[in-house]
């Protein structure tokens, strides 16, 4: 995904925020009950500590101004001197502005929209790992018996999709931008710890925690971080 788009979703992320935060919060309609009032400021201040240089986070206040407590101000237009300030610090003074909040929230599941692929349909472990590593392939490429990665990122996507085995079955894989996971490419971290199992100075004897039954049997998860 080109750098603008990433920076460009990270700024309307927080241009949702900061909406709500300033103005939304002391500006809500006469018509909202308690109830929906009191869930929306409970929102607002969860989002105020939300980290939303994190994806997930994201497309969550993306999903939450569409379709949840935010989604009545889907059409307020966008205060110019909010977008200039937000644009300024996530450095994407050219790009054009959002005209509504709601516009916003659509640019950013269009880009994880962008980062994901078409749903495919998996009977066996085997079919389901084979399409992974076609997806991963740049994973796959550098993956070794100390190193992995393919697992790690289909067990996230397996996460968030209904799949056994056995039964036909449909997957979404995800980025592992998308995922929330840092792909650390080689070389990209010199003495670390993941650089070092890539040379054999460090081998894995064991990983603790993941799924019960690892797809593919054993592969550690050495070059994919949360």
């Amino acid at each position: 995904m080109p750098h603008e788009d990433v920076d460009m979703a990270r700024a309307c992320a927080e241009l949702i925020r900061a909406w709500h935060g300033r103005y939304g919060i002391t500006g809500t309609p006469p018509w909202m009950r308690e109830d929906a009032l009191a869930g929306y400021r409970d929102r607002v201040g969860q989002f105020r500590e939300a980290d939303l240089s994190v994806p997930k986070c994201q497309e969550e206040i993306a999903r939450e101004q569409k379709a949840g407590a935010f989604e009545w101000s889907c059409s307020v237009r966008v205060p110019l001197e909010l977008w200039q300030e937000v644009s300024h610090t996530r450095r994407v003074l050219d790009q054009p502005p959002p005209r509504y909040l709601g516009e916003a929230a659509d640019w950013i599941r269009q880009r994880f929209e962008a980062l994901s692929r078409p749903t495919i349909q998996a009977t066996t472990r085997e079919e389901l790992l084979q399409e992974a590593e076609t997806f991963y392939a740049e994973v796959a490429a550098e993956q070794t018996s100390a190193v992995g990665g393919v697992a790690a990122l289909l067990s996230c996507s397996l996460e968030r999709s209904r799949w056994r085995q056995g039964i036909e079955g449909r997957v979404t894989l995800l980025s592992a931008e998308a995922l929330g996971l840092k792909v650390v490419k080689k070389g990209e971290r010199p003495e670390d710890l993941i650089d070092a199992l890539r040379q054999g100075e460090l081998v894995v004897e064991g990983v603790i925690g993941g799924p019960s039954r690892p797809i593919p049997d054993s592969c550690p998860h050495g070059n994919v971080e949360r």
